[in-house]
């Protein structure tokens, strides 16, 4: 008796195990964000531009205020939605419908991350760098970065590869900048 109700539990047991093995879900699939709840692209249309460097072009919509602004070595909590020109969203912080800014190291902003994930460090170029330094707390700018100083020195099989021959779109809040 008690052999056959050992056999009986090994018998549930390797079919649960097979069962559950025959998953076709694969684990390691990212699921791409929600842009659903990202503001619609504010217009550069009537402001001036601002050359900041060779392929970097800023629009101000709003100055920022405050005795600090942003350098290289600081760490800045900012809204930012990244597009290409044609309007593709690459990242938001407003994805998923969130609502609380995202932490940006100026420390790697200008170096491209080898993040799988859909996070900040995504939106990390050489041109956001250049684009960031200067701002001022509460500043609100669009950014237009040329594809040199984009992702076109970005590594084949990246998540952002697919993004080297465009113009990036960004539009930065800074609402804190460390150590504030």
């Amino acid at each position: 008796m008690c052999k056959e109700f050992l056999k009986s539990i090994l018998i549930l047991f390797s079919l649960f195990i097979v069962g559950i093995s025959c998953n076709t879900n694969d684990p390691f699939e990212i699921t791409p964000p929600n842009f659903d709840s990202v503001p619609p692209a504010t217009s550069i249309a009537g402001i001036t531009p601002i050359q900041v460097d060779e392929g970097v072009t800023a629009y101000i919509h709003e100055e920022g205020s405050g005795e600090f602004f942003v350098t290289v070595r600081d760490e800045v909590q900012a809204y930012i939605t990244l597009r290409t020109e044609d309007g593709e969203i690459i990242y938001s912080s407003f994805q998923n419908n969130r609502e609380e800014p995202s932490s940006i190291s100026m420390q790697f902003a200008g170096e491209f991350q080898n993040d799988f994930t859909y996070s900040v460090a995504q939106t990390y170029t050489p041109g956001l760098k250049i684009g960031l330094l200067g701002m001022q707390k509460g500043e609100f700018r669009t950014l237009v970065v040329a594809p040199e100083k984009g992702y076109s020195e970005i590594p084949t099989g990246s998540l952002m590869s697919q993004f080297r021959e465009d113009t990036l779109i960004y539009e930065i809040r800074i609402t804190r900048i460390f150590p504030d």
